[in-house]
């Protein structure tokens, strides 16, 4: 598997993840994941109903995304030098997910 696959292999756990967190029927949800060297800070929200649910994320999960993230982290950075601080990633109503990276 090449490096991009792998990245986006990653990527697509956290959505699961995230998916399984939200409540069913959300319209959209977001987390925000920032590093902070061998930790991660997790902010959680997401919309129902046309409220703003704000929600801590399960232990178990909440390990398992600390080590997703990391692992991509140090994936990018050893790939391509970027050192991004935090990372939101967004998925929409038609569970169509998209990234953001801050420098």
């Amino acid at each position: 598997m090449n490096k991009i696959n792998n990245q986006v292999e990653i990527l697509e756990n956290l959505s699961k993840i995230l998916d399984v967190e939200a409540d069913t029927g959300y319209e959209y949800l977001e987390c925000k994941f920032e590093v902070d060297e061998q930790s991660v800070n997790t902010k959680f929200v997401f919309s129902l109903n046309g409220s703003i649910v704000n929600r801590a994320i399960s232990l178990k999960n909440r390990l398992q995304n600390m080590r997703l993230v990391l692992m991509l982290h140090s994936m990018m950075k050893s790939q391509t030098g970027g050192d991004w601080k935090s990372m939101t990633l967004t998925i929409d109503e038609n569970r169509e997910a998209k990234t953001h990276f801050e420098y």
